[in-house]
């Protein structure tokens, strides 16, 4: 998925368009496939008007994710080379040795490059309130889904007391 935002998604090159994601992630539940999805922040172009239209996409296919992983530029990539080549990545070593590090990388909060227009404490308010308002929204959906697994787990279990006991009688 990486975006909810059909803006992003081209940017990105990424030749999908949210209702591609829409009608797969539909399909995917209508044949009981489980749903993980990464959710990428801070690519060029990201501002509160992406991250609105993400959130309000996995909201709306109630399936938001639970963090964001905020943008990594590495080696191999076009995005990567852009930065080489404009100067924003100056000491390459340097860049590569925290991208290595353990508090960086895939997954990580920590912001090593910044490539949006925003400032880094706009950034990092946008970051944090963007996934306060996932969590929130997946809190929600799972609650509500909760009680229906709940439901399930006992039909389950009652259906296997059930088998047990008529194997212990037969």
């Amino acid at each position: 998925y990486e975006s909810g935002s059909n803006r992003l998604l081209k940017a990105m090159n990424k030749k999908v368009t949210v209702e591609d994601h829409e009608r797969a992630t539909m399909a995917a539940k209508k044949n009981g496939l489980s749903i993980r999805v990464q959710i990428m922040f801070g690519y060029p172009g990201e501002n509160k008007e992406s991250i609105e239209e993400t959130i309000s996409f996995f909201k709306e296919i109630k399936i938001p994710p639970r963090r964001f992983n905020v943008l990594t530029t590495l080696p191999g990539s076009e995005l990567y080379d852009e930065c080489l080549q404009e100067k924003i990545i100056s000491d390459e070593d340097g860049y590569l040795e925290k991208v290595s590090a353990q508090d960086a990388g895939f997954g990580s909060k920590k912001v090593l490059l910044n490539l949006t227009e925003m400032p880094d404490d706009k950034f990092e308010q946008l970051l944090l309130y963007a996934e306060k308002t996932m969590e929130d929204n997946y809190k929600k959906i799972f609650k509500k889904q909760n009680k229906l697994w709940v439901l399930l787990m006992a039909q389950d279990f009652l259906l296997r007391q059930f088998r047990h006991a008529r194997k212990t009688i037969s």
